[in-house]
This record gives structure tokens, sequence and C-alpha cells, in this order.
């Protein structure tokens, strides 16, 4: 996991229900590993990543990791 990795890795936990950690560790080390291929693209992004991390999310938490993501992605050369 790069710096980067880490700090969402950790920012993304602390917004993470409590009960479903382990299913946010297990998404975005697919995630990464996705990265570190050079498979991750916006598609999969849009499609897949975001809709599963939703239902992991606090409530209150959703749009402001949705807003991020959706920047992440717009800026994602892959």
């Amino acid at each position: 996991m790069n710096k980067g990795q880490h700090r969402f890795h950790d920012y993304i936990l602390e917004r993470t229900h409590d009960d479903r950690i382990e299913d946010a560790k297990l998404l975005l080390t697919e995630s990464f590993k996705k990265q570190d291929e050079r498979s991750f693209d916006k598609a999969y992004l849009q499609e897949q990543f975001m809709p599963q991390m939703q239902k992991l999310l606090k409530t209150e938490h959703v749009k402001e990791v949705n807003g991020i993501m959706r920047e992440f992605g717009d800026k994602y050369k892959g």
C-alpha cells in the first residue's frame, strides 16, 4: 500500500460502520490491488467500488466520501 492509499484507507475506515470495518478493508484491498495491476478504471470506481462502499459508510459520511471519490474518478488516469 502506497502512502496515498494508506491515507485513503484510514480515512475510509474512520467513516465506516464499526460492524462493517472488515468488509471495507476487503473492498479497499481489492481496489488497491486493481490499481497496482492497472485494472482499476473509472467504470470500476463508479459501478462497483462506490456502490459497495456506500453500504458500508456511516450515513452522515456518504455524501462527503462520494464527493471525494467522484473527484478522484475525474482525475484518475490509471
